[in-house]
């Protein structure tokens, strides 16, 4: 099954229980799409 970058980006938060990310999505230092 292939994933896109956004939803394999959120399957780690979730396994790794985190609930909030605060921060800039898809700036230059982390493109998620």
């Amino acid at each position: 099954m292939k994933m896109t970058t956004e939803e394999s980006f959120v399957k780690v938060l979730q396994l790794h229980g985190i609930e909030h990310a605060f921060g800039i999505i898809g700036s230059a230092m982390m493109p998620v799409s």
